[in-house]
């Protein structure tokens, strides 16, 4: 029998609640640009870690307008942080061993990361996303947002 270990499939991190309503049928609202380049589905349950209070739950997402930047706290999920709280979004899943040695980090290179700094600062461009050839090829996929939610790297 193979033992499945719960390995990182999806990460957004550094994401700030700028949103929260707490009678509202629903749980965590991610901007549709951000689910798309993290490998994360609507109605997809997810891990959300809070830097400021500590707090960990789970709870699906919902997807929001692409580029609209949001990160919001729906229902019961919004008693769980505040606006400007800075979080983390994982996705665990169960892989054997055999699986988990095709799986890589898939993160943005510190080049890639300079560019999108220097055409952010330069031009006000709102999102500037790498391209597949620009970052792994295969495995997880991690997206580093500043603290208006854009992706940096």
């Amino acid at each position: 029998m193979a033992i499945l270990r719960q390995m990182l499939k999806s990460k957004i991190h550094g994401a700030v609640i700028n949103k929260k309503e707490l009678h509202y049928n629903g749980s965590i609202g991610i901007d549709k640009i951000l689910l798309l380049k993290s490998n994360m589905l609507p109605g997809e349950k997810v891990r959300v870690l809070n830097f400021n209070n500590g707090q960990r739950f789970e709870t699906y997402i919902i997807e929001e307008k692409g580029n609209s930047g949001v990160i919001a706290l729906y229902g019961p999920a919004a008693r769980c942080g505040e606006t400007g709280d800075k979080i983390c979004i994982i996705i665990p899943t169960p892989l054997n061993d055999y699986q988990n040695q095709f799986c890589f980090s898939r993160r943005f290179s510190e080049n890639i990361r300079i560019e999108i700094e220097q055409l952010i600062n330069g031009l006000g461009i709102t999102y500037v996303l790498a391209s597949d050839d620009e970052i792994s090829e295969l495995g997880r996929k991690i997206v580093f947002v500043n603290e208006d939610n854009k992706i940096i790297r």
